[in-house]
């Protein structure tokens, strides 16, 4: 194969069968060969050393613009076997933590999978350029009494929402918080 070659399906291992760039539209360039080994430029653009031995697919991946294809419709969604997405606060309280409330109700607690595992993370001022996400230090207080209509409940509430979250970010671009 000369270099410079588009390549699909690879095998890492010999005889296993394709492993690498199997991927609706995917492929991979020979680079160059030395020995008993070949350099291949991956899609994810990983440069890897596979044996010479191995079998390809010479050409790219079919069926490019399947992504790019309007269904239309739920129903032309369903065909595929995809199910429908409900959020969790719409649902039943035994369904989803989220869920239950009068009307459009807040969350009143961390927010939480159905797994009731934390999901949500708080980005930080630092973080924010690097796209790093940071867990907050302490779950951001919202209403712990929810459906009382005491207006001190509701002022003490509204004052300390959003303390802990900046205490956090304060304390990290200080450079404090390890």
């Amino acid at each position: 194969m000369p270099l410079g070659t588009t390549i699909h399906n690879i095998e890492i291992t010999l005889g296993k069968g394709g492993q690498l760039a199997r991927a609706v539209g995917a492929v991979a360039k020979l680079i160059a060969k030395e020995g008993k080994s070949a350099t291949l430029k991956l899609p994810s653009g990983e440069v890897r050393l596979i044996s010479k031995n191995c079998s390809a697919t010479v050409g790219q991946v079919g069926n490019v613009g399947v992504n790019q294809k309007s269904l239309g419709r739920a129903g032309s969604k369903c065909w595929l076997g995809k199910r429908p997405v409900v959020r969790g606060v719409v649902m039943n309280p035994i369904d989803h933590p989220h869920g239950g409330g009068e009307g459009k109700a807040l969350i009143g607690r961390k927010n939480l999978n159905r797994t009731m595992r934390v999901w949500k993370f708080i980005r930080s001022m630092d973080g924010a350029k690097n796209g790093v996400l940071v867990r907050a230090s302490r779950p951001i207080l919202l209403p712990d009494i929810i459906g009382r209509s005491s207006s001190e409940t509701r002022a003490r509430n509204a004052l300390f929402r959003f303390v802990p979250v900046l205490h956090f970010l304060l304390l990290e671009s200080k450079g404090d918080f390890s």
